[in-house]
């Protein structure tokens, strides 16, 4: 009798474990985040397709393949991003940070910047959409910096060390008195070459809020042999107020541009922003 009993208990668990649950598990918030991350992935990576520029002279400038960033701001609230990049002849022309919110917002954003020294043209899905009138970046001299050296590889270790020169920070949109230093991601989103741009090697780092870029910076290396030089210009990809330092010094600032958002909705300035709802 007792191995009867033995066998069924035996029996009824074996069933119980070979058998699947017919309830599912309660969805939990990190599920539903990952679902949305995949989602916003998605649709930031189609969106970019959509958008074609090109110099005023009529040379479509070309979408990197993949995006440089893929970025979420926990901080602000539930969102997701990629940044994509067009370039001129190898060069940086273009910068876009299209992004999806979920929570406080629902809405799908396009911030561009132009990172041409000319005048250029943005078309969404064929349409005229942007044309800015006026150079995106200006480039500077760095000052004390080493004559660029002679190997990809060693060019890299010095504009590292650039780079460790330079701070940004962004202050708070809503609390003016709130200032965040900005976390510089260590590796070059795109590393770059143009000889008919008289770049020799070039590097576009950003400055982030969490992975979210605020703050980007492009160091390039220009001339030949001895006159060879570094320099560097900076971009905006928000539309509050930022500051970058150079050796402790402050080299570059932007005003509050928003609210209202229609601030920041100029089709002709070089960083704009487009809403989708």
């Amino acid at each position: 009798m007792m191995s009867t009993v033995h066998g069924l208990l035996a029996a009824l668990l074996m069933c119980l474990w070979a058998s699947p649950s017919t309830a599912q598990a309660p969805k939990t918030e990190d599920d539903s985040q990952s679902q949305n991350a995949r989602e916003a992935d998605a649709l930031t990576r189609a969106e970019a397709k959509q958008w074609t520029f090109a110099a005023k002279n009529g040379d479509e400038f070309k979408l990197v393949p993949s995006s440089v960033l893929h970025w979420d701001n926990p901080i602000d609230g539930e969102l997701y991003g990629n940044v994509f990049v067009w370039t001129d002849k190898g060069r940086p022309a273009v910068v876009a940070s299209i992004l999806k919110w979920y929570t406080p917002f629902t809405h799908q954003s396009t911030e561009l910047h132009s990172l041409s020294a000319e005048p250029l043209i943005g078309k969404y899905d064929g349409a005229l959409r942007w044309y800015p009138d006026r150079a995106g970046v200006k480039y500077h001299a760095i000052p004390d910096a080493p004559v660029p050296a002679d190997t990809e590889f060693q060019r890299l270790r010095q504009i590292r060390s650039i780079t460790a020169r330079f701070t940004a920070d962004v202050t708070d949109r809503h609390v003016p008195d709130q200032v965040y230093l900005l976390r510089l991601i260590p590796r070059p989103v795109l590393r770059y070459a143009s000889p008919e741009h008289d770049v020799l090697d070039g590097a576009l780092f950003a400055y982030v809020k969490a992975t979210d870029p605020e703050v980007l910076l492009l160091i390039e290396a220009g001339g030949k042999g001895t006159s060879a030089s570094w320099r560097y210009a900076v971009a905006q990809m928000d539309s509050v107020v930022m500051h970058v330092t150079l050796d402790g010094r402050q080299v570059w600032t932007t005003p509050q541009q928003t609210p209202p958002w229609s601030n920041v909705q100029d089709r002709k300035a070089p960083y704009t922003h487009f809403r989708t709802d």
